[in-house]
């Protein structure tokens, strides 16, 4: 066992005292000195502890009943209790020698400092732990209840604060997102000079020092009232195939779903659920670099929603270039889709986007048409949108002149933000374009490239994600 309350030593010699006091009135009760009824409600107790906790959480976690029954654990408690040792670990104290000599011991391990750097407790399976940190670094350090082996999990317990908990839960969630960062690193045989590698942030912890994170930038990802679409795409084929594939199965099961009176010459599909995203997104490979056009993270954001009842009626547009000739298009329920053409940023040398972080990927600028993201709402309901847009660049153009600023110069408001902001939170827009793969470097593979884009509403209930970035990957977040 660990109990780590204190990084002070005298506090630690206390409490250490008050624990030895505590293991041998246990003793002398489990050994009968108190007499037999002492004796007797003493292991009543335990009885009750091992039937209502040990017991139950292990039947919980595993399938076999445990072998030991009361009666095992009843005779064997008196002589543990009794070789039990309480040893204080700390610079002042000459225990942590013993132990670490000894090959076998029941210890209860007090101390500070030395419990939480570097010092490992073979067979740990109690921790009592009050000692509170801001650091994500720090509280990984001192947390000795990592790492147990498999075969006596259901026997490891945990007593802390409520507050505490909750920052172990934070740092476990970024962790594990970072872990699957390298596992996606390692997937796609990347490496960490061109691989975007961040680590979620908390409100009220800190990743590590500030000193030792002067050289990151603050990353804010978040879905609700935003457009999302990818911009950056894979230059493997098999990942673009793939995605096709996906898109054709997703499609396939939505046939009865075509809205055959939309005024568009684009593929409609109307009261699409909204799980059904979700699985679509979770087959979909984005590419590594992106920070919101990520398909893992919007398939998580849409079950998070759908759990809110947010999300779950969609429209799935697959966009048509009516002007595509005939070699440049691909059918889909019944329609032709026409594909898109996106200039390739990555080999237009006047562009900044040509830089060695993106080469040998296909890069855009944007990929969605500005007028597709009404595409799911009425005649009646754009105009309602307009007429919102309309009064508020009223507001700012005279809020301009009362300034003195030159309004003929003034850009008027997008109407995507009004769109977003109109749509209400069950609703969202899916796009997908097909785009023409000429140009891109992969044509002699491939004739289309898979992308898409997201509309979502805005929403009360949804929270963004805060990342910490180191600057040298500013040039390899798509957003």
């Amino acid at each position: 066992m660990l109990v780590h309350v204190t990084r002070f030593v005298d506090v630690q010699s206390q409490v250490a005292k008050q624990v030895q006091a505590e293991v041998d009135e246990l003793a002398e009760r489990l050994a009968g000195y108190g007499g037999t009824r002492d004796q007797e409600e003493m292991l009543q107790e335990f009885q009750e502890l091992w039937a209502d906790d040990f017991l139950a959480t292990s039947v919980a976690m595993s399938e076999d009943t445990p072998e030991d029954s009361w009666d095992a654990v009843a005779d064997g408690l008196s002589s543990v209790t009794a070789k039990l040792k309480v040893m204080e670990i700390n610079g002042s104290q000459r225990d942590v020698l013993t132990y670490l000599d000894s090959d076998a011991v029941s210890v209860i391990a007090i101390g500070g400092d030395k419990l939480s750097r570097g010092l490992t407790l073979e067979g740990l399976s109690v921790s009592y732990y009050l000692r509170a940190s801001k650091m994500y670094d720090t509280l990984m350090q001192m947390g000795r209840w990592f790492g147990f082996r498999p075969g006596y999990l259901d026997l490891t317990r945990l007593y802390t604060s409520p507050e505490i908990q909750a920052a172990f839960r934070q740092v476990s969630i970024a962790n594990e997102e970072l872990k699957e960062k390298f596992d996606e690193m390692s997937r796609t045989g990347s490496n960490p000079r061109d691989f975007a590698l961040y680590v979620r942030k908390s409100d009220n912890l800190f990743i590590t020092a500030p000193g030792k994170m002067r050289d990151s930038m603050r990353l804010e990802i978040g879905f609700a009232g935003k457009i999302v679409e990818t911009i950056g795409f894979s230059s493997d084929v098999q990942t673009q195939r793939k995605n096709l594939d996906t898109l054709k199965v997703f499609a396939t099961g939505l046939e009865r779903n075509i809205v055959e009176s939309h005024p568009s010459n684009h593929l409609i599909l109307g009261e699409v659920a909204g799980d059904s995203v979700a699985s679509m997104f979770e087959l979909f490979t984005t590419i590594d670099s992106a920070t919101k056009a990520r398909s893992r993270q919007l398939s998580e954001y849409i079950r998070d929603q759908l759990r809110r009842d947010e999300l779950h009626i969609w429209t799935v547009a697959f966009i048509h270039n009516s002007t595509a000739p005939p070699r440049k298009r691909i059918h889909i329920l019944g329609s032709d889709i026409g594909f898109t053409h996106r200039t390739n940023m990555v080999s237009d040398s006047d562009q900044d986007a040509a830089s060695e972080s993106i080469e040998g990927r296909y890069a855009i600028k944007r990929l969605i048409d500005p007028v597709h993201e009404y595409l799911d709402l009425s005649p009646q309901e754009k105009m309602a949108v307009e007429q919102t847009r309309d009064l508020a660049w009223a507001k700012e153009v005279e809020s301009a002149r009362a300034r003195g600023v030159d309004t003929t110069k003034m850009r008027k408001l997008s109407l995507g933000p009004f769109v977003r902001k109109y749509r209400p939170p069950e609703r969202a827009l899916l796009m997908i374009y097909l785009l023409d793969a000429e140009g891109t470097g992969m044509d002699d593979d491939l004739d289309v490239i898979p992308g898409f884009a997201v509309s979502f509403p805005d929403s009360e209930t949804a929270e963004s994600v805060k990342y910490a970035v180191p600057r040298r990957y500013k040039d390899l977040i798509n957003e």
